[in-house]
C-alpha cells in the first residue's frame, strides 16, 4: 500500500480529477481503478478500509527515500509529485 499526500491548493488539478471535495478524502486504487473512498477524519473506517484493501503483504516491495535519482533532477516538487502519481497511475 502506497500513500500518497496531496495538497490540494497546490495541485487543484490532482483534486479536480479526483473529485475531491472534502477534506481530509481517502482514495483507494487498485490496477488504476478507484475501489473505495473515505471523506472525513474517522480513523476507525480508514483502517478497515486499510485492512481490506492491503492485499499480500509480501506483494511488491519498494526502496525507501530515493527517489528517482538522476530521472527527476532539474524538476520542481510539483512536477515530481506529478510524476510519482502518473507511475501509479493515478
Amino acid at each position: 500500500m502506497v500513500f500518497v499526500r496531496v495538497d490540494v491548493d497546490e495541485n487543484k488539478e490532482v483534486a479536480k480529477a479526483c473529485e475531491i471535495s472534502a477534506m481530509p478524502t481517502f482514495k483507494f486504487f487498485q490496477n488504476k481503478a478507484e475501489v473505495a473512498s473515505l471523506q472525513g477524519a474517522d480513523p476507525d473506517a480508514l483502517r478497515e478500509l486499510v485492512v481490506k484493501h492491503q492485499g499480500d503483504k509480501w506483494g511488491e516491495g519498494q526502496s525507501l527515500g530515493g527517489g528517482g535519482g538522476a530521472a527527476d533532477a532539474g524538476m520542481s516538487e510539483k512536477e515530481k509529485r506529478m510524476a510519482a502519481l502518473a507511475a501509479r497511475g493515478l
